[in-house]
């Protein structure tokens, strides 16, 4: 048997030749006495093949002629004609990115970091970000993350990451991510680092530099 059904987007849609088979059964049925339960299961096929549903911690934008549109439904179930049109659903709920990192610091160390943000889309903004950045958007962030830790560890010493510090250079790190994807669709909601030894093997330090730094981080 031929599969007439295919799941696309978390939601099941029908083919356009099925349906126009649907229809044309529908036409003969009228002039013939079928049986009225293959008529019911026939405008069952018909009408599942017309509606999405929408739920919580999502959202769905209809997309007509390959146009997305400007109009977001956040909960329950959308009509739309499956011949030119269909619902694409992506989750605003509040997802984890978490990274191991080798993190720059003021005087030159390379620190080992665990770092994790929490982030989810602006509801508001997602027509947008799937016109602009599709549905595979996570690399781009994840390449965010780490330009922005990057950058703003490469503004303190090592010893500030183990100490109150740290808590400045995640807002840091949450503030920086925060401007650079605001705009794109993305709220970053906070963000934490793990803070490990620093890499002595670089050979760019001097062994007098590194009997400094074991001195202020003993203090």
């Amino acid at each position: 048997m031929k599969k007439i059904v295919k799941e696309e987007n978390g939601l099941f849609s029908f083919r356009p030749a099925v349906i126009k088979n649907l229809i044309n059964q529908l036409i003969a049925i009228s002039r013939k006495k079928i049986s009225p339960v293959l008529v019911v299961a026939l405008l069952s096929v018909f009408m599942l093949s017309s509606c999405a549903v929408i739920r919580p911690g999502e959202v769905g934008v209809r997309q007509k002629l390959g146009r997305l549109s400007e109009e977001i439904t956040t909960q329950g179930t959308v009509f739309f004609n499956p011949f030119t049109s269909k619902v694409v659903k992506t989750s605003i709920q509040t997802n984890n990115l978490e990274l191991s990192l080798s993190l720059p610091s003021k005087e030159g160390l390379s620190i080992t970091s665990q770092i994790s943000i929490l982030y989810r889309l602006d509801k508001d903004k997602v027509p947008s970000l799937i016109r602009n950045l599709g549905l595979s958007y996570q690399s781009i962030i994840a390449n965010v993350f780490r330009s922005a830790s990057a950058d703003v560890c490469s503004k303190y010493f090592a010893k500030d990451m183990h100490t109150g510090q740290r808590s400045v250079i995640e807002k840091d790190i949450k503030n920086l991510m925060d401007t650079q994807l605001k705009e794109r669709g993305f709220v970053i909601e906070s963000a934490d680092a793990d803070f490990l030894t620093p890499d002595f093997a670089a050979p760019e330090l001097h062994f007098a530099s590194l009997g400094v730094l074991l001195a202020l981080l003993k203090r």
